[in-house]
């Protein structure tokens, strides 16, 4: 029987995380680099993108898959990008917005 990921200790959920974001990074990166030309603020867009989805991974359910999910934030992101021309945004983090 597994556990909730709730249940998980912290140690065990970076493990999970960690083990999941390495299976999906190659993608999430090809996607970002396609979306976005210049070449260091992709890099910074994936950097963000995994930031992100560590600091949220409590809320992520196994439904949809990881890369699914990750694959999310990585279009959210890269729209955000092509609107501002920047990398810095609120997207990035949860704001009173968004949790309410």
């Amino acid at each position: 029987m597994s556990r909730k990921r709730s249940e998980h200790t912290e140690s065990e959920s970076r493990e999970e995380f960690t083990r999941l974001w390495l299976a999906a990074e190659s993608s999430v990166s090809t996607y970002v680099f396609a979306s976005i030309t210049e070449f260091h603020n992709a890099e910074d867009v994936v950097q963000q993108i995994a930031l992100n989805a560590a600091s949220r991974f409590d809320e992520f359910d196994a439904e949809p898959p990881f890369l699914g999910w990750v694959l999310w934030i990585a279009i959210a992101s890269a729209r955000f990008l092509s609107t501002t021309g920047t990398p810095e945004s609120s997207l990035f983090r949860r704001s009173a917005a968004t949790v309410s």
